[in-house]
Formats: structure tokens, C-alpha cells, sequence
């Protein structure tokens, strides 16, 4: 029996097409765009240049709260404390 040929590698995605997939993804949850942007460096490109940036913007107008800051006082240690509150899903690391 003679070998198989070798498949042929998978289709490469046009990069627009990539980028009105990734346009929609909804704006509250940025760390959809970070996985994305993850995955290889043409898609990082994409996620982090100034159309689609531009773009993004545009379709979705306002920009997510990602969080707030907020003060507190500590009676114990008699000084206040600055915090921040998520406001998403997404976690620096």
C-alpha cells in the first residue's frame, strides 16, 4: 500500500474577516480581546493596532468601566486605603 500524501495545511483566515469577528465581541468583557490577542502574533497585531482599535470604538461608543477606585478608612491602623473594584470578568495577572 503506497503512503498517504500529506494533507494540506488548514486555510489561513483573512485577516478582515478575523477583525469583524473580533469587532463584535461584546466591549464588557475585554478579556475576550486579551485571549484573542494571545493566540498569535498576526491576531495580537490586529487586536492592538490603531484601526481596529478605532474601529472597535466606533461600532461599540462607550467604552467598559473596567473598574473604580475607591478609598476606605481603617480605623485600626488610623489611615485610609485605596482600593479598586472589577467591575469584569477580567483579572490582571
Amino acid at each position: 500500500m503506497p503512503p498517504l500524501p500529506p494533507s494540506p495545511p488548514p486555510p489561513v483566515l483573512m485577516e478582515e474577516l478575523v477583525e469583524e469577528v473580533l469587532l463584535r465581541v461584546p466591549p464588557d468583557d475585554p478579556a475576550t480581546l486579551v485571549r484573542a490577542a494571545l493566540v498569535c502574533k498576526p491576531w495580537c497585531r490586529l487586536v492592538s493596532g490603531r484601526g481596529f482599535r478605532h474601529r472597535f470604538r466606533e461600532l461599540h461608543r462607550t467604552p467598559p468601566m473596567l473598574g473604580f477606585c475607591y478609598i476606605t478608612y481603617d480605623e485600626d491602623e488610623d489611615e485610609e486605603i485605596s482600593r479598586f473594584a472589577l467591575t469584569t470578568s477580567f483579572t490582571p495577572p
